[in-house]
């Protein structure tokens, strides 16, 4: 018995990349403040009333870099319905100097933020694994999170941000999403 009820905690967990939250038990998303790539100081209250999706990476993981065109064209396809997308990245200041080449490599055009001592990571993801993402919706909450990356990730993330903003929109969210 006690077996059965391992391997069922062990399958859901491994099967399970995302979590939508119920709004009956929203958890308001930590708030913070980091210097972008810019040298502007950008925190999360600048963003109230948006829905935000913050992109947690590593220039040295392989997964988090071939997730963040992804995140572009999710950013690209949505901007203009009162959506935001903050990459988050979680490199150790010596290789700062690096970040900003790169994102203009992979054409980012929102905001990237350093966070070099994990500290806002931690606050979201305690076991600090990465990529993480996050979705808040338009009233602070932690509408729905995804860990890891694999293909076809992107179109859940898409969907999860689509269902929030259309949720603060007063529409009915599909089946899978709790509104």
């Amino acid at each position: 018995m006690i077996k059965k009820i391992l391997f069922i905690l062990m399958t859901s967990f491994f099967l399970s990349s995302a979590y939508a939250n119920d709004s009956k038990d929203a958890h308001v998303a930590p708030s913070f403040s980091l210097r972008s790539t810019k040298g502007k100081l950008i925190s999360l209250e600048d963003y109230k009333g948006k829905v935000v999706l913050l992109n947690f990476w590593a220039s040295w993981c392989a997964p988090c870099i071939t997730e963040l065109p992804h995140m572009q064209k999710i950013y690209e396809s949505l901007k203009s319905e009162n959506f935001i997308v903050l990459g988050i990245n979680i490199d150790e200041a010596r290789h700062a100097s690096g970040i900003k080449p790169l994102a203009k490599k992979l054409n980012l055009e929102f905001p990237i933020l350093f966070n070099n001592t994990g500290s806002v990571l931690s606050l979201y993801n305690p076991s600090m694994t990465i990529p993480y993402s996050v979705i808040i919706d338009k009233n602070g909450n932690i509408y729905a999170y995804f860990i890891g990356y694999h293909h076809g990730l992107e179109n859940e993330i898409k969907k999860a941000v689509e269902e929030a903003i259309d949720k603060d929109k007063g529409w009915l969210c599909a089946a899978r999403w709790s509104c």
